[in-house]
């Protein structure tokens, strides 16, 4: 067999058999990209040139970025052929995003195709096969992902392709709710798993009144940062998600844990207490603005979970133990310090200094989550897909 046959072959297999690694590794590679740039720009020169990065920056972190972690983790919901298709929108949405300021904006709603089939993958079989709002509560944020995407690009200008910011918030709390979710009931589930292998008995772990009480209030955060309303209002509802998100950490007794694959998970839950508490009480707090909060909660939360969650999916679908590697626990490691990083330069003189350490950190997190991909992309699929 040639060469180039072998790589067609290697790729088929992977579309076929572990479509989600194809997935996670896009998220990674922009993840190594974006930061490190974006950051480089912050502190050489201002966003306000004819190429607007830090609205690139927000687009492709939201909508490139954590929607391509959600492409991976929902590949059982679609078949190799609709993986094809989804891998080659999420890049045509990438070069359209990059070529819409040459353009003026004429191929910028190339990007919204594959928030959108996405949706219609992953997102509809979810709503279909749902008999409660709780199960179709991931199907939900998907439709509502794509529709905000669709009208952050219906809206774009020469200027900026974040052309609403209320949007762009939207997008952003809609990740943090799919975090808030999603993290949630992995992190239940695996957190009564360690206490069980330890002789322990976690009761009540899913805590469904604690997450329906969180996504409530996700929802009216998303509402009052995307109007003018009183900034009191904002605190009450950040303050009690802080509140709420802490009871969710606490009943799970994640001291008593030593497993790196599920105290990652309780990092990210961790995270979002601390991006909560942020915001609600950014009013009283001199220098700290609703976008910085936003960027620690993402940072830290989003970050976090992303990582951990991909390891457990990737290890799991290789049929290896969900222990994580030492690689991986540095990477984890890596991201919480440049979530540390990036809340220290909210208050720091020297704000420069620590957002090269925060992206500088960010880009080692996410590089040795790559060397893991590549070593684990030769372990045996969990699963067949169907032609």
């Amino acid at each position: 067999m040639k060469p180039k046959d072998r790589h067609f072959s290697l790729i088929a297999e992977i579309f076929r058999q572990r479509p989600h690694l194809v997935f996670f590794a896009l998220a990674a590679l922009q993840a190594v990209i974006i930061i490190p740039l974006t950051a480089f720009r912050v502190v050489s020169a201002p966003l306000s040139s004819a190429w607007p990065l830090g609205t690139w920056h927000a687009h492709e972190m939201i909508f490139g970025f954590a929607l391509a972690v959600m492409g991976g983790y929902f590949a059982g919901k679609y078949s190799p052929r609709q993986a094809v298709f989804l891998a080659a929108s999420w890049i045509l949405a990438r070069a359209a995003v990059a070529g819409a300021y040459e353009t003026g904006g004429g191929l910028a709603l190339f990007a919204g195709l594959y928030p959108a089939l996405l949706f219609v993958f992953a997102g509809l079989p979810i709503l279909k096969a749902a008999k409660t709002l709780r199960n179709a509560t991931f199907g939900i944020i998907l439709g509502a992902l794509a529709l905000v995407d669709i009208g952050l690009l219906v809206g774009f200008s020469s200027q900026s392709i974040v052309s609403n910011p209320a949007l762009g918030r939207m997008g952003l709390l809609l990740i943090v709710m799919m975090s808030f979710a999603m993290g949630g009931r992995i992190t239940a589930a695996a957190a009564s798993g360690a206490h069980q292998a330890m002789g322990r008995k976690l009761v009540k772990a899913a805590q469904i009144p604690l997450e329906r009480a969180g996504l409530l209030l996700l929802i009216g955060l998303a509402v009052l940062l995307s109007g003018d309303f009183p900034a009191a209002w904002i605190s009450l509802l950040s303050l009690s998600l802080a509140a709420i998100t802490g009871a969710r950490l606490w009943r799970w007794q994640f001291w008593k844990l030593r497993d790196a694959s599920v105290l990652g998970l309780h990092a990210g839950f961790l995270w979002l207490i601390v991006g909560f508490t942020l915001i609600g009480v950014q009013p009283i707090l001199p220098g700290l603005s609703v976008t910085d909060a936003l960027h620690g909660l993402a940072i830290g939360a989003v970050g976090t979970f992303t990582l951990t969650v991909m390891t457990r999916v990737i290890l799991q679908k290789a049929r290896r133990d969900i222990s994580f590697p030492s690689i991986m626990v540095r990477s984890v490691g890596a991201a919480n310090l440049a979530a540390l990083f990036r809340v220290v330069a909210f208050t720091s003189d020297r704000s420069d200094v620590y957002l090269i350490l925060a992206a500088d950190a960010w880009t080692l997190a996410w590089s040795l989550f790559l060397v893991f991909l590549m070593t684990s992309a030769k372990g045996p699929a969990e699963q067949k897909y169907p032609k």
